[in-house]
């Protein structure tokens, strides 16, 4: 009892100290892992009396391998990202989702997993039991602009399944499609998160092979956009999008 009563208490005042002054490093945004391994991101936080966990799966390709959001136990910031992790280990572990690297979004859960001189939590225990079976892969720091996916299942965690049974999404799920899109845009084309706007074109519009010729809002969030080739003048088809201010892609 004496030592459980330690390990709440460790993780739910144990704070981390961070230098306000440090600064993001140059083009911050998600990364894919090396070649034929996978990455897993993983994101913990709760609001207004609701906790909700977030994690994904992708491969080197950036192509979506596995996801999972729900609620979960309202302890403290730190715990439910260590629950976070724990749960998205424990899905490599049982998918065989192999080799791995992990990416969370608080250095402080480093330390938890790393450091020996403090008082194991049977969730850290968990966390490190997986670690070991999935081949020991190192767990790094991700700055939130590169966890931005994991964010988003978090934030739709905190109203769906249960503090035990997360939900698990075999394909992208409609809400979380324009952050993975965005993340895997940057990474073919090497836009930087700040870059990733229709202002960063700086051409003449008449360079573009297609330029928007007509739009239709139809009232749904959505926008229909017509496109034609600028130099033969062909229409090339309708594209439906989402109207959440993401940038409407130029190719090349």
């Amino acid at each position: 009892v004496t030592q459980q009563a330690t390990e709440f208490s460790y993780l739910t005042t144990y704070t981390h100290k961070t230098n306000s002054k440090t600064k993001l490093p140059k083009d911050v945004k998600w990364k894919p892992p090396k070649e034929h391994f996978y990455k897993l991101n993983t994101y913990g936080a709760y609001s207004q009396h609701k906790a909700g966990i977030g994690g994904v799966f992708r491969n080197s390709e950036a192509d979506w391998i596995l996801g999972f959001a729900g609620a979960a136990p309202c302890h403290s910031a730190i715990f439910l990202e260590l629950y976070a992790l724990e749960k998205g280990l424990k899905y490599a572990y049982e998918r065989n989702i192999t080799p791995l690297e992990v990416e969370v979004d608080t250095k402080d859960i480093i330390f938890l997993l790393y450091a020996e001189n403090f008082a194991l939590s049977n969730i850290i225990a968990d966390c490190r039991y997986y670690l070991g079976q999935l081949g020991n892969p190192v767990v790094k720091h991700a700055y939130r602009e590169q966890n931005m996916l994991a964010d988003q299942l978090d934030k739709e965690g905190h109203n769906i399944g249960n503090v035990w049974s997360p939900r698990v999404f075999k394909v992208v799920p409609i809400f979380a499609a324009p952050t993975f899109e965005k993340d895997k845009d940057c990474m073919n084309h090497g836009y930087s998160a700040q870059q990733h706007s229709w202002h960063s074109y700086s051409g003449n519009l008449a360079q573009l092979s297609y330029v928007v010729i007509s739009c239709h809002d139809d009232n749904s969030n959505r926008m229909t956009m017509t496109t034609v080739n600028s130099s033969s003048s062909l229409r090339l088809g309708t594209t439906t999008i989402a109207c959440n201010r993401e940038p409407v892609r130029l190719q090349p």
